[in-house]
């Protein structure tokens, strides 16, 4: 797929820029820029916390996530101007929630900038992709090992300028797949004239991936209802759905059905009617009135909450809800695609709040982007 976005090479800013970047990582260092020592003087020396070294100049970076000999994903990690947000070429595709961008944006200040990259996907990144992987055939810089034994492997490019040319001739739009609220903490940080307004605090550290590539696994986040009685629940949405029973352990919902699990029950729900949808969705987009996600969380959950007077609030879920669990009900979505996530970004419209998850995502703290290496003049020295 490729979006078209009229004009967004009009303001003639690079998309993604070098960075001078902080691998931190015991032993190991950005290309060129020296192994750490053991120096006593070395705020690392001694705290167990890994070594840091800076980059002696700015560079794009790739980083790979594997396991065993399968390759989970590769990316472009660079800087992504803020701008791009305006004229069209970064795209978000759900909500914030603004108590969870106001700790973002204090993590923000404290750290003076990000450990974590936002995960971008792009439909095509050109050139690029095609340099990554001959990069992938050398040894990398930077090694860690994440908790469920993805390994995350950084190498610097080495040729910012190649990289930079090939992102021109690419023009790729790029969709945030995950750092909603870290990107908009971000915004918010650049617009109050954080860092002095200087150009390091409007840009975000980012990793863009090909999805052509390296499709992304996408599944849906789940919801789950207290203080439900999961028979009356089927009752009351039989009065304006399809209910059909499915045995305890049941396969993933399709697109187009909803699945009612607890005390031991599963119901498939599917065929909301029409016009109960229409009513309970009139003020909200147009795009949301066929998406899973807003029949479950403004049409189904609504609906069955009334009928039995339950005015606490759902929460959600990564992890499928336990078909055995007493006292609450889940809603289980089927997994969205990423057409139709790009369709709703493209036409500027965010879907329903935790509408989905994307997966591998990047490990926080392995490689950093922070303001004051940004800064002219800056030092590269192990810090």
């Amino acid at each position: 797929m490729r979006l078209t976005a009229p004009g967004s090479r009009a303001d003639g800013r690079p998309l993604f820029h070098p960075i001078r970047g902080v691998l931190a990582e015991a032993g190991h260092a950005a290309r060129g820029s020296g192994t750490p020592t053991a120096d006593p003087e070395d705020p690392a020396h001694g705290t167990g916390r890994p070594a840091l070294a800076v980059a002696p100049a700015p560079d794009f970076y790739m980083l790979e996530q594997r396991r065993g000999d399968a390759v989970l994903q590769r990316g472009l990690v660079g800087a992504v101007d803020l701008a791009a947000v305006s004229s069209r070429r970064l795209h978000k595709h759900e909500g914030v929630i603004d108590a969870q961008v106001t700790v973002q944006e204090r993590l923000l200040r404290r750290r003076g900038g990000n450990d974590e990259p936002i995960l971008l996907m792009a439909p095509s990144l050109g050139a690029v992709s095609d340099y990554l992987d001959l990069l992938a055939a050398t040894p990398p810089d930077s090694v860690i090992v994440a908790a469920d034994g993805t390994e995350q492997r950084v190498w610097a490019c080495g040729n910012p300028a190649m990289i930079a040319q090939a992102l021109r001739l690419a023009d790729p739009q790029l969709l945030v797949a995950d750092g909603h609220h870290r990107l908009e903490a971000a915004l918010r940080f650049h617009r109050s004239g954080g860092e002095g307004g200087s150009s390091a605090a409007s840009r975000i550290l980012a990793v863009a991936v090909d999805s052509s590539r390296f499709p992304p696994a996408l599944s849906a986040i789940h919801r789950v209802v207290p203080d439900i009685d999961i028979d009356q629940a089927v009752r009351t949405a039989s009065r304006f759905s399809r209910v059909r029973p499915l045995p305890v352990r049941f396969e993933p919902p399709r697109p187009g059905h909803l699945v009612l699990c607890g005390m031991g029950q599963s119901w498939e729900i599917s065929q909301i009617c029409r016009s109960l949808a229409e009513s309970r969705l009139r003020e909200l987009p147009q795009q949301w009135h066929d998406l899973d996600a807003a029949l479950a969380t403004h049409v189904l959950i609504p609906e069955l909450c009334a009928a039995q007077s339950v005015e606490r609030p759902f929460s959600y879920t990564h992890t499928l809800p336990s078909p055995m669990a007493r006292g609450q009900v889940g809603v289980v979505l089927p997994s969205p695609t990423l057409t139709q996530i790009w369709r709703c970004a493209e036409s500027g419209v965010a879907l329903p709040r935790k509408s989905t998850s994307f997966t591998p995502k990047p490990e926080p703290g392995q490689l950093s982007y922070l303001f004051e290496h940004e800064r002219p003049g800056a030092r590269a020295l192990s810090a």
